[in-house]
């Protein structure tokens, strides 16, 4: 029936029906836009657990890029893989020619971009008409991979402004997946310092990077000056009356309604994590066929709910790991802090600390949990620790994992 319909669609970086919150992150961005217009150098690291909703930001700050004459240069889900510097180089260049591309279709862009052919004499055309620099040398034969970049960016920047374009914004997310590693591969710092030059010789690009927590260690330990390049904006949970917008927003107009009770138990439930509020929500109203929903109604179909989560939100994120990476999960989970350290999991269990170190470092690599601080770790997805106490050894749903 359609006054049964179910406006909440959680996902990877689906834009949720109503987006509560988030007023300062908006504004944040919308003062970085405006110092980068007025020459002033922005970035910023935005980083936070899974579920928090960074990806619907980012696809936001794309929409007001392109409000103030901005051009985004996006990138979804970058991967371990783009550690190798030819990847990596590989996969910026395309994103800028195909930002240059996409966005200068508008007749009014196009025709600067046209005029541009001679003054900046490219190498290579993308789509008819639309040109961009490209050299013509190979950087792993003629040029470190810094200097190539900076070359490439300095030279796109003359594109860029005669196109008529205030600035341009990576906009990069998933981006702690990018390391350097072991003193042989450095093309994070690369691009740092890639960026850093071509914003010192004028050229008004932005830096938007995004990821989980241990993005800030990756960039800190890429170049030491990074904490002077980039304002770091932490994307955490909603406030309560936020997370209850989030639900009863999409509710008006239809002839479907969650008591305040309701509400209020939801909130605690999910700790107003976006993703979490939009998927309860969801999995009410789909298993729940009444106009006017109450607590009691939640709660009988709450189990049902909670399997369903660690089904499709938990259990493939704990299949990647051996049975030593999740007994070390397991034996974090009992510490009641938010900060684990190995003194404290010591405490409660029976385990070697070189192999729980080699574990820390696998689960770091793999996103479950990230240093808060030297010899202090968090778990990186939202109500974790929850999950680990239902599934470890003891626990109501021990028998699916092991």
């Amino acid at each position: 029936m359609a006054e049964h319909a179910n406006p909440f669609k959680p996902g990877a970086g689906l834009d949720p029906p109503y987006l509560a919150g988030r007023r300062t992150e908006f504004e944040e961005f919308s003062r970085m836009l405006r110092d980068v217009r007025n020459g002033v150098v922005r970035n910023m690291a935005v980083h936070g657990l899974r579920g928090v909703g960074k990806t619907v930001l980012l696809t936001k700050f794309g929409q007001m890029c392109r409000d103030e004459n901005f051009l985004p240069v996006s990138e979804p889900q970058y991967s371990a893989e783009q550690s190798d510097p030819a990847e990596f180089v590989g996969l910026f260049k395309y994103n800028l020619r195909s930002a240059i591309e996409t966005f200068s279709k508008l007749e009014r862009t196009k025709s600067k971009i046209q005029s541009v052919v001679h003054y900046i004499k490219p190498a290579s055309v993308g789509v008819p008409g639309i040109m961009y620099y490209e050299p013509a040398y190979e950087p792993d034969q003629h040029m470190p991979m810094r200097n190539h970049m900076t070359d490439y960016l300095i030279k796109n920047w003359k594109v860029i402004e005669k196109g008529g374009y205030d600035g341009a914004v990576f906009l990069f997310d998933e981006f702690h997946t990018i390391r350097d590693s072991n003193g042989k591969r450095f093309v994070l710092a690369n691009f740092i310092g890639a960026l850093d030059e071509a914003q010192k010789k004028g050229c008004r690009y932005a830096a938007v990077l995004c990821g989980l927590p241990i993005l800030q260690n990756n960039l800190k330990e890429a170049r030491s000056y990074s904490e002077r390049m980039f304002k770091s904006l932490q994307v955490s949970m909603l406030e309560e009356s936020d997370a209850k917008r989030a639900m009863t927003k999409p509710l008006e107009g239809t002839k479907r309604k969650f008591s305040s009770a309701l509400l209020s138990e939801i909130v605690e439930d999910t700790n107003c994590y976006p993703y979490f509020v939009q998927f309860y929500a969801k999995e009410i109203l789909d298993r729940v066929e009444k106009g006017s929903i109450g607590v009691e109604d939640y709660r009988k179909v709450k189990g049902a709910i909670v399997d369903v989560l660690d089904r499709d939100f938990f259990d493939q994120r704990m299949e990647q790991l051996n049975n030593s990476q999740r007994a070390a999960l397991y034996a974090m989970a009992g510490v009641q802090d938010a900060d684990i350290t190995f003194a404290a999991v010591k405490k409660l269990a029976s385990i070697n600390k070189g192999t729980f170190t080699k574990n820390l470092a696998r689960l770091e690599e793999k996103g479950h949990i990230h240093k808060a601080r030297h010899g202090v770790y968090r778990f990186s997805l939202p109500m974790f620790r929850e999950y680990l106490r239902r599934k470890g050894p003891g626990g109501p749903g021990s028998e699916r994992v092991g």
